[in-house]
């Protein structure tokens, strides 16, 4: 956890100092290493990228091929490979094979699912009421620890909006049931309890002219679907309310929100 980061760091959290502007610069100097490096203690105490590469090798060979007796560890790989690269877009297992040469979504079904079982990653449904309609619809993907998209992904440069959307699925995964949301518009993540729709949340690592009003449409839609008078936007240092209507939109850094501040 990020709070378990800080105090590797050797910070101890003071929440009267938080809302000092230095405090603030240093927290979000921290996040943002937190936010590329991920929380794998090792990794964080030797800065080694290498114990990341092995983590991934044991669990591909050891974990996954072996256990369940895969051949083709190769195309293990790819698949995984392709979709760390395309962390926290939407998918299908009929698209996965104009990239993939798997033939058999049972097979994509498989692979994805010792992925999970091993915690490399998770997929998610769209949330939709018939449970039918969560299994046929896309899916989206994340993995379980930033770190891994750092040294493992072939992108260039780091994608730092999709490194928050991830973070933030990892925490609201260790305690609740999550899906996405897509109608009219989108929202990244809503929270259901007991069948029930309880929080909409829409992640934006900097709210600017070009998108401010697609990402709050896509939360007020979930909201005004879900019936919910309250909505979390959390981005990477912006911090306001808005009001709509008898709507509310609170925004927060997401290392706030992490540390329940």
């Amino acid at each position: 956890s990020f709070l378990e980061f800080l105090e590797l760091k050797g910070v101890k959290i003071d929440e009267k100092a938080i809302y000092k502007t230095e405090t603030k610069i240093e927290m979000e100097k921290y996040f943002e290493e937190y936010l590329v490096k991920g929380g794998m203690p090792e990794y964080l105490i030797y800065n080694d990228a290498e114990l990341l590469t092995r983590v991934y090798e044991d669990t591909i060979i050891k974990d996954i091929a072996v256990r369940y007796k895969i051949k083709n560890v190769a195309v293990l790989r790819q698949l995984y490979s392709y979709l760390l690269n395309n962390f926290a877009n939407q998918f299908s297992y009929n698209s996965l094979k104009k990239f993939i040469t798997i033939k058999s979504v049972n097979t994509f079904k498989k692979f994805i699912s010792y992925f999970e079982e091993t915690y490399l990653a998770k997929s998610i449904n769209k949330f939709d009421y018939s449970f039918k309609k969560q299994i046929m619809n896309d899916k989206k993907f994340y993995v379980l620890d930033n770190g891994f998209i750092g040294v493992l992904s072939k992108k260039m440069t780091n994608d730092y909006g999709g490194l928050l959307e991830n973070l933030v699925f990892n925490c609201l995964n260790r305690d609740y049931d999550v899906f996405y949301y897509s109608g009219e518009k989108e929202c990244d993540f809503v929270i259901v309890k007991n069948k029930e729709v309880t929080q909409a949340l829409q992640v934006c690592y900097e709210l600017n002219q070009g998108n401010r009003d697609r990402e709050i449409a896509g939360l007020i839609e979930a909201m005004k679907k879900f019936q919910l008078k309250e909505g979390l936007l959390l981005t990477n240092h912006q911090e306001e309310k808005i009001k709509l209507g008898r709507k509310k939109i609170i925004v927060k850094p997401v290392w706030k929100w992490m540390l329940g501040i």
